[in-house]
């Protein structure tokens, strides 16, 4: 097998969508998640994965049979 060597190919920009509502959001608008009987630390351990992923800053908090998500910031890319 012989491959092309191509130069000057410019990178595309890499879209990740997420299932919770990062772009939408102004800073301080918040949502809820319901727990339905998981575990609320996978739960926030999820939604701060997703969060980084997106470059927001979020804050969350166990509310007994959801968890609040609020978002704080978005940071930029340098």
């Amino acid at each position: 097998m012989t491959f092309v060597i191509e130069k000057n190919i410019p990178i595309g920009v890499q879209v990740r969508k997420s299932k919770y509502p990062f772009a939408q959001m102004e800073n301080g608008d918040s949502f809820t998640v319901p727990l339905d009987g998981r575990n609320p630390h996978s739960i926030t351990s999820n939604i701060h994965n997703h969060a980084r992923h997106q470059n927001v800053r979020i804050a969350t908090r166990n509310g007994g049979d959801h968890v609040r998500v609020w978002k704080i910031d978005t940071l930029i890319n340098e």
